[in-house]
């Protein structure tokens, strides 16, 4: 994710662990200053039950539903922080630019407070989160408006508590972590960049330096991503992933004690420590590691390091990159937010194990993978999904979301998907086709028995060979189907009965710009053209194809239209009644519509970012896009959330169809 220099919002990346985009050759971007492995920033900012029962009388939180959004399973698209709420039973995730409530019994989720869920000064990059229940409102650290924020546990309301404008005391550089002390009145807070922990007047905001280069002796603290309290011992523990150790902070003196590192205390090493809890009663320290990703426990006398879980330690999800944590002592468990489980994981603190906190499921089923493309089987109500990962055809009723494996290894004969990017529904044919970037080929699907034919490849079909063939689309007037092919920045037309191909624009055939970066298409045939998607270097483009000269023209570019620029652009599909192409981005992870007469560009869905449009859970990674008529709607498979979104053709509303 990025942000520019005057603090506006720059769209974020997509999730780096997803295959489908690394196997088409998208880059991901990183963390400024982070030196993340995973386009994913973090912070931790725990203790243990007991130290926050110390701070003071907590009540429940009465959430009104009049002025939240329930959202089942709403996506945790690039979590931060988490901090647990006790007397709810649920957690508060600090994620992308939004607080979260998570109930920790149904697995159903609140926007307690985000762009459009609250008033006040809109979230960059928040890195921490802690509670004060008894005050009703999370404290939070934005090291993109260099500021702490309170929010409003009800209302979503967020005021500045502390930032340059507002008070005393040394500027905020990159606040990432907070701990609260609400004896004193104060919240300890991180700043990575300034190498110190500070001290935030609750009340006035005033900061003041606890320890850094010239407060406190003992080793720097370059790097700081954590902090735990342990008030009964008068010292802050953080963790820092360049020294990759546990460091106790004399709140008085500032004087800084390595606790464990590799030279202090026995047991593996940690690779980049990334959030930490205090357990007081067995005199541990719990750390999440997302290099060695793994939980570890710390003694807190000897510094020996145990891994509790990992790869190889406890059953269950593996982590991918566990980031921040909440401990549940009462449960003996740890509550961890990891991009693997997209949402919170709970791990058995003596076993190891680790499972997923319920979620609010939409449809039973099988689950997908890493849902790619889809299409609409109009007569059985229901989507064809192609899933990139679990090689696999679904059918998803339209009504329930319920799924169903049409196609895949173990069902259907034939050859097997190797790498199934796009699908196409032939209404005369009766079958799904489908196309197979690493195969180079079109398959024929058969939607009952999920058998599966080759159409057209090397051994099927005269003409040309594919070379990265990406969309597809259905011309059932003259018996073919059209190919966006990205390796030979061409068109091609395939024959519906013999598989023959034939290129329809190209470097040789018709005039106009090249199709560099080709990846969707879609037909308007009663203007006898294809509109189809390019991007270069993450710039993304609309063209339109003559499909009897093959003649290429610019519908909409960062030059053509105004409005909100295109980057990666991953589906597209024809709204004739309102003269417009809609188009999914997955760098914003945003459906865009597209004048096809002006080439004006506007935002119809958007969940996250500085102007969100239309209301719903949260796009991760949308994948592609197809029109379905009948509910004034388009469908939309979405790689990170693995689910199936519907997006309103008015209001640009978003619920999720199968998940």
């Amino acid at each position: 994710m990025s942000y520019n220099a005057d603090k506006t919002w720059t769209p974020p990346c997509p999730r780096i662990m997803n295959s489908l985009f690394m196997a088409i050759g998208l880059v991901a971007c990183g963390d400024p200053g982070g030196g993340d492995r995973a386009a994913l920033g973090t912070s931790g900012l725990v203790g243990d039950a007991a130290a926050l029962a110390a701070t003071g009388p907590t009540s429940t939180l009465a959430l009104s539903n009049t002025t939240k959004s329930i959202v089942a399973d709403r996506a945790i698209v690039q979590p931060r922080a988490v901090a647990l709420d006790f007397p709810s039973d649920r957690a508060l995730v600090l994620d992308f630019n939004a607080v979260l409530s998570v109930d920790l019994t149904t697995g159903d989720q609140v926007v307690v407070s985000d762009a459009s869920t609250g008033q006040g000064p809109m979230f960059i990059t928040p890195r921490g989160i802690a509670l004060d229940l008894a005050a009703n409102r999370a404290i939070v650290v934005d090291s993109g408006l260099d500021a702490v924020v309170q929010v409003d546990l009800t209302t979503g309301d967020r005021v500045v508590l502390s930032d340059d404008d507002t008070v005393q005391g040394p500027t905020f550089a990159s606040p990432r972590a907070i701990a609260l002390d609400l004896e004193r009145n104060r919240a300890l807070v991180a700043d990575s960049i300034l190498d110190a922990l500070l001290s935030v007047d609750l009340t006035s905001g005033d900061r003041v330096i606890v320890s850094d280069a010239n407060i406190g002796s003992g080793p720097l603290i370059p790097a700081l991503r954590a902090i735990a309290l342990d008030l009964s011992q008068n010292r802050a523990l953080v963790v820092d992933s360049l020294l990759d150790a546990v460091l106790s902070v004399d709140l008085t003196t500032g004087d800084r004690v390595v606790v464990s590192d590799a030279k202090t205390g026995s047991g593996p090493s940690f690779g980049s420590p990334r959030a930490v809890a205090l357990d007081s009663a067995r005199d541990l320290a719990w750390v999440t590691d997302s290099t060695v990703d793994a939980l570890f426990s710390v003694d807190l006398t000897t510094g020996e390091r145990v891994v509790v879980s990992n790869a190889n330690t406890g059953q269950g999800p593996r982590f991918v990159t566990p980031l921040a944590f909440a401990l549940d002592s009462a449960r003996n468990r740890a509550l961890v937010v990891d991009p693997s489980a997209d949402g919170v994981l709970s791990v058995d603190l003596i076993t190891g194990d680790r499972a997923e906190v319920p979620r609010a499921d939409t449809g039973q089923g099988p689950e997908f993978s890493e849902p790619a493309g889809v299409a609409v089987d109009g007569e059985r109500n229901r989507g064809l999904v192609v899933d990139f990962e679990s090689k696999s055809v679904f059918s998803v009723s339209l009504t329930t979301g319920d799924r169903v494996v049409v196609s895949d290894p173990n069902t259907g004969q034939g050859f097997d998907f190797l790498a199934p990017r796009a699908v196409a529904f032939d209404v005369l044919g009766d079958r799904a086709l489908v196309v197979d970037f690493e195969f180079r080929a079109i398959f024929s699907v058969d939607p009952t028995t999920g058998d599966r034919t080759i159409l057209s490849d090397d051994h099927f079909g005269e003409g040309p060979s594919f070379d990265r063939p990406m969309g597809i689309a259905v011309d059932p007037a003259h018996n073919r189907a059209l190919v966006a092919d990205d390796g030979a920045s061409a068109v091609l037309s395939v024959d519906l009965e013999t598989g023959d191909r034939v290129v329809i624009s190209g470097s040789n055939v018709g005039q106009g710009p090249a199709l560099d970066g080709v990846s969707a298409i879609t037909l308007d045939l009663p203007r006898n053209r294809a509109l189809v998607t390019t991007d270069v270097s993450g710039v993304g483009a609309v063209f339109s194809v003559d499909l009897t000269t093959g003649d290429r023209s610019v519908i909409s570019d960062a030059e053509i239209g105004p409005g909100t620029s295109l980057s990666v652009v991953t589906g597209i599909a024809l709204d004739a009644g309102r003269n417009r192409a809609l188009v999914v981005d997955s760098i914003f992870n945003a459906v865009v519509s597209v004048d096809l007469d002006t080439g004006n560009r506007e935002v119809l869905s958007l969940s996250v970012g500085g102007n969100p449009t239309g209301q719903g859970p949260a796009f991760a990674t949308p994948a592609g896009i197809t029109l379905e008529v009948v509910r004034n709607r388009v469908l939309v498979p979405d790689l990170g959330r693995r689910a199936v979104f519907a997006v309103d053709l008015d209001t640009g509303d978003r619920e999720i169809v199968s998940q």
